[in-house]
């Protein structure tokens, strides 16, 4: 669903923001990226579960997230996006452990990272191995995410 990146913008996180808990420094940053619906969407995954599990890894070293945008959200089916265990998922899809802003390649050469989603319902890795995710940059820097309709 997500492509290029007027569909998503890559934010890296570095670890726990001092002086103020992550979530809040994270909903902060979000916003200041003009991500305002995924802001919204982080504040909402704090009420479940899932979304708790992923907000409590996050602050475990840098992150990078290839954050849908709010045009890439507004077109979410409603009732996925009244779904925060399955909103959960597909943000944690996006997530993968490091920094990737400057090492990714430039294509045909892809970078791929194993994200947050390791949810038994949808991921079936052997070995309870979470999804993989493919990246690359284009020629004039844009990073686009591979195989995604």
């Amino acid at each position: 669903m997500f492509l290029f990146v007027p569909a998503f913008a890559v934010v890296a996180l570095a670890p726990i923001v001092l002086g103020q808990s992550y979530l809040d420094g994270l909903i902060q940053a979000l916003n200041t990226s003009g991500l305002t619906q995924l802001a919204s969407i982080a504040t909402s995954l704090n009420g479940t579960a899932v979304g708790q599990g992923l907000l409590s890894q996050l602050p475990k070293g840098n992150k990078t997230i290839f954050a849908p945008t709010n045009e890439a959200l507004s077109a979410v089916d409603p009732a996925t996006a009244s779904n925060n265990t399955l909103l959960a998922d597909i943000i944690s899809y996006h997530v993968v452990s490091g920094e990737f802003i400057n090492e990714t390649q430039t294509y045909p050469n892809v970078t791929i990272g194993r994200t947050f989603l390791n949810d038994s319902a949808l991921v079936m890795l052997e070995g309870g191995k979470s999804q993989v995710l493919a990246w690359s940059k284009t020629e004039n820097g844009s990073t686009i995410v591979l195989n995604q309709g």
